[in-house]
């Protein structure tokens, strides 16, 4: 009584069962349905023009052209890199589209004024969101030929001559505070890295770390800290244990002022437990 039901389900396939006509007829049926292209253009060119409309006039013009490459891109990788046994999370939706705009939406007019500069912000994202997902060498070659052919359709560049040495781009806004900027300086990025080291290990009450911030380590603390850093920012880290990735957490965490909390599983842990330990965080 003084209730209403309300549930969403996606279509029956892919290990997802199918709803009894009973039950669904005790529902009032909605089916959204994917949305056209012309409408996803629409939705995500009007976020990145509203976004450049303080730019200067010349600047402009990019945000459609950003929102038809990544369009694009994101039909491409659906098409090419298809879930399989081992590689069960190479699952893409809208929502990645969304985590690209996320991403772009962090423009500055003053650090990124000139189409260069706005093409090596929209590849980092393309890279962060999609090449980070894939599991081999292959996979991300296969993506950086995909990534050159559209940056040469809508952007008249390619990845060699925006990215010298295939080396992607790498932003970040822990340095200069809140401006997302180009870390083009990876001896000024390392030397920062070392001392937000230093400064974990002499914080009372810690376990202090002794890493080898190498060139690895210190991209997989900024891909870290760029996901932490937004909203709703989750992620996932997968590899071998000793790879690193408690330690380079604990760090990331440590350069966006966080405070971590772990929890610790035991042969009873339940539900119960994890709610528990969620409340004392």
């Amino acid at each position: 009584q003084d209730m209403f039901l309300m549930g969403a389900m996606g279509p029956p396939g892919g290990g997802r069962t199918v709803i009894s006509a009973r039950l669904q007829s005790r529902f009032n049926l909605i089916n959204m349905t994917f949305p056209a292209t012309s409408q996803i253009k629409r939705i995500f060119s009007t976020l990145i023009n509203q976004k450049l409309q303080d730019f200067d006039e010349q600047m402009k013009p990019i945000g459609n052209v950003i929102t038809d490459a990544t369009i694009e891109l994101y039909n491409g990788v659906v098409q090419k890199f298809l879930p399989t046994p081992t590689k069960i999370h190479y699952l893409f939706n809208l929502r990645d589209i969304s985590k690209i705009f996320q991403g772009m939406l962090r423009v500055h007019k003053d650090y990124h004024d000139t189409k260069i500069s706005i093409s090596r912000l929209w590849v980092h994202e393309c890279f962060r969101v999609f090449s980070d997902r894939f599991v081999d060498h292959k996979d991300m070659e296969m993506f950086v030929v995909l990534l050159n052919e559209k940056l040469g359709i809508f952007l008249d560049m390619t990845f060699h001559n925006l990215c010298p040495n295939k080396q992607s781009p790498i932003f970040g806004d822990f340095i200069r505070g809140d401006v997302y900027e180009d870390l083009t300086n990876f001896k000024a990025l390392k030397a920062y890295m070392e001392h937000q080291l230093a400064e974990y290990n002499a914080t009372p009450g810690v376990v202090s770390m002794s890493l080898v911030l190498f060139k690895d380590a210190i991209e997989h603390v900024t891909r870290i800290v760029r996901v932490i850093s937004q909203p709703r920012g989750n992620m996932l880290l997968v590899g071998i244990g000793g790879s690193g990735r408690q330690s380079l957490s604990q760090l990331s965490a440590f350069i966006s002022d966080y405070n971590t909390y772990q929890i610790e599983v035991t042969k009873v842990y339940r539900k119960m437990e994890f709610r528990e330990g969620r409340s004392e965080s």
